[in-house]
């Protein structure tokens, strides 16, 4: 600790200054009279605990001979502790935490006093743990955890007792505090933010006493990066999986659902079904449609503990080619000879497509025209005017036997040529 000044009661007194001095009295040569200035440090050392007896002296130097007289300036010392007028610390400790006053120093044959400020730490069953509030802890899903409480310098005498507890909030699902020694173990078993706060209860002596963590301790679980990919297409015609990346918690139980959030109600691309179980998506896909974002929501229930997690992924159907006649114009009466471009996407899911065109009922064909099934090839002519879209769907069929279905438009006016 700090330097301190004391002035002894003499003729020609010294003053105060900032590091702490003792002037004392004494005789000079000539029957005058000089001031002894003396550097005084005092520190105290060690910690006090709960319950135990407890002695702590400070240690001096620079009062050459002077003997040391304290009070209580300021602040409160731990109940059951008392400052002695030597400036020892007595007693035992009836409450635990740390504890901030301020000694007021004297000594022997001097008139003024100053004060020290000194810190005392009675050692109780710790709430010091690797979180803190001050940064939020994560956790992943399925993590095993076994947290002792940090820097337990204390144990309990014969016949006290101590009672850990969760004062304000919860914690993470899947973990408890263990009431006797405050540990906290368990398996993570959802994903969320917990704000929770520990307490101790310590009984004995006669006495209870209480200790809360002064601040909530904020945790984060969840699952490591995302469970899904954010966005997955499944090309028409080819075996598509995509499963979660979870490690399953032993003796967990697992539901998952699906919803469409781009176009509610709608399900996932034909073909394609959710393993509600394990949460894999797999099938063959058999018509195309565009990326749609989809909530995958997992229900955990560990033990009687549940939670939820939602994952955001967009899905789609796409078909490895594609297939469009375009847009043509001609009078009435002539002769059409309308073949389709078959487009691949210059992958091997491309190659060796067997094809075969039908005519969509859903939009009327001009009068007059054909359907070639196995080429579709667009045969014919109209004899009236037209303006208008019809379709054309196509069957393709792998060489692995696997089909899917897309749907060609046809843009058609007929028209006459004056106009």
């Amino acid at each position: 600790m700090g330097m301190m000044v004391l002035t002894a009661a003499c003729r020609r007194a010294a003053a105060i200054v900032a590091v702490v001095l003792l002037s004392a009295c004494g005789g000079g040569g000539g029957g005058g009279s000089s001031d002894e200035t003396l550097a005084i440090s005092m520190s105290y050392s060690g910690d006090a605990e709960l319950f135990r007896s407890s002695i702590i002296a400070p240690t001096f130097t620079g009062l050459n001979g002077h003997s040391p007289r304290c009070s209580l300036g300021s602040g409160h010392l731990p109940e059951g502790m008392t400052l002695r007028s030597d400036c020892a610390l007595v007693g035992t400790p009836l409450e635990m935490g740390s504890f901030s006053f301020v000694v007021r120093l004297a000594a022997s044959g001097v008139s003024n006093s100053v004060d020290q400020n000194v810190g005392l730490q009675v050692w109780g069953p710790s709430l010091l743990y690797t979180f803190t509030h001050s940064v939020t802890y994560s956790w992943q899903v399925g993590d095993v955890v076994n947290l002792a409480p940090m820097n337990d310098f204390w144990n309990p005498d014969p016949g006290v007792t101590v009672q850990y507890s969760i004062s304000r909030g919860a914690l993470p699902p899947g973990l408890t505090l263990h009431p006797t020694t405050g540990t906290i173990s368990g398996t993570v078993s959802g994903a969320g933010s917990q704000q929770f706060r520990v307490a101790v209860t310590v009984t004995g002596n006669g006495r209870t006493v209480f200790l809360e963590q002064e601040r909530d301790n904020k945790t984060s679980t969840g699952f490591s990066g995302s469970a899904y990919p954010s966005q997955v297409t499944a090309w028409l015609g080819s075996p598509f999986e995509v499963s979660p990346a979870i490690t399953p918690i032993p003796g967990a139980f697992y539901e998952y659902s699906i919803e469409n959030q781009t176009a509610p109600g709608t399900p996932l691309p034909v073909g394609l079904s959710l393993d509600p179980a394990t949460g894999r998506i797999a099938g063959v896909a058999e018509r195309p449609q565009p990326q749609q974002r989809y909530a995958i929501t997992l229900r955990i229930d560990l033990n009687g503990t549940q939670s939820t997690q939602t994952f955001l992924v967009w899905i789609g159907g796409e078909s490895p080619v594609e297939i469009s006649y375009g847009e043509r114009w001609s009078p009435p009466n002539s002769d059409f000879n309308w073949w389709p471009d078959i487009l691949g996407n210059g992958t091997e899911l491309a190659e060796g497509l067997a094809y075969t065109f039908a005519v969509n009922p859903l939009a009327p064909w001009p009068p007059g025209l054909l359907l070639d099934a196995s080429t579709g090839r667009i045969t014919g002519s109209v004899p009236s005017l037209f303006n208008g879209v019809f379709f054309v769907d196509v069957r393709v069929q792998t060489s692995q036997g696997r089909v899917f279905t897309i749907t060609a438009p046809v843009t058609l006016e007929v028209r006459n040529l004056d106009e």
